[in-house]
Parts: structure tokens; C-alpha cells; sequence
């Protein structure tokens, strides 16, 4: 297992204070594998908890965590699973963003109108067998959402969601 140690221990938000939740989640995998702190190796190891979205190919997906307080990021990690290597039936996305959800409580989002796309984010990477790291300029939310565009054809699913406090 790989860990990340941030320049400050503060500064990584522990994964039993967000509550996870995804647009769907194939039923032999798990929303809460996205911050159980597991890293594999590779991003084909099936032997690995995971959130994935199979059977669903070439959708728009989403997985979000929620903070118990506002919380002020800045960056954020993702370790991608991807079988396709190893004949499985998920691969990167096609592309992916990150939205936060504006304001300082927590409240029941409308139809989406709350999420808002986080400002100069650098690089929406979909790397395999690491993470994938995206700085922006800070803001202050109750919940962060990475959405994807899956390819056509094919699934995809997450290993690791890693939040960094500012």
C-alpha cells in the first residue's frame, strides 16, 4: 500500500469524516472504497476495493464527498481503476471535472443548480497506476463532486479520492 504524506498531517481530511455517495455503484463494489485509504499497486488490480460504475458505459458518472463542516480545498488526488489492461470492462474516463458545492452549510442540492466547477484547475489527469492530482484555486464547501465522462463502450470506477485541506 502507498501512502501519501502531506507537508502538514492536518492538512489531509481522514476519510471516516466524509460520507461518500456516487450516481451508482455496481452492486459487488463499494461507495466507500473511494476513501478507505487503500492504494493498489496498479490501477488493473481487481483484488482491490473500489467504486465503479459498470455496467453503465459511455454515461456521465459521478462520485462526492461530503465534509461534516465547510472546508476550504485546494487540491485533490485520484487513483483510477481501470481493468482494461487485463480484459476487464472499465478504463479511465474520457474526461473528468471537479465541482464544489457553493456555501458554507450543508443543504439538499436542486437539481444541481449548487454545483459549481472549481477555478483554474490545472490538469484533469487519468494516468494509470498512480494518482492523478489537481490543484485549483481554493474554496470553501460542505462537498466536492468529481463528475466523468465515461468512453464510449466502456466503464470506469475509482480506487482512491484523496482531499487536501488549505
Amino acid at each position: 500500500m502507498r501512502v501519501w504524506l502531506p507537508a502538514s498531517p492536518d492538512k489531509v481530511v481522514p476519510a471516516p469524516q466524509n460520507h461518500a455517495s456516487a450516481s451508482h455503484c455496481w452492486h459487488l463494489d463499494s461507495v466507500d472504497a473511494v476513501n478507505d485509504g487503500i492504494v493498489p499497486a496498479k490501477s488493473s488490480d481487481t483484488s482491490q476495493p473500489r467504486l465503479s460504475w459498470w455496467d453503465h458505459k459511455g454515461t456521465t458518472e459521478w462520485a462526492e464527498l461530503d465534509f461534516p463542516e465547510a472546508t476550504k480545498v485546494s487540491k485533490v488526488r485520484v487513483f483510477w481503476f481501470a481493468d482494461r489492461p487485463v480484459n476487464g470492462g472499465c478504463d479511465v474516463p474520457e474526461k473528468w471535472s471537479l465541482l464544489y458545492k457553493e456555501g458554507d452549510t450543508w443543504k439538499p442540492v436542486k437539481n444541481g443548480d449548487d454545483w459549481k466547477p472549481v477555478e483554474n484547475p490545472s490538469n484533469y489527469g487519468v494516468a494509470l497506476d498512480r494518482y492523478n492530482e489537481v490543484t485549483f484555486t481554493p474554496v470553501k464547501t460542505t462537498a466536492l463532486r468529481i463528475q466523468v465522462q465515461l468512453k464510449p463502450a466502456w466503464s470506469g470506477g475509482i480506487f482512491e479520492w484523496e482531499v487536501e485541506l488549505k
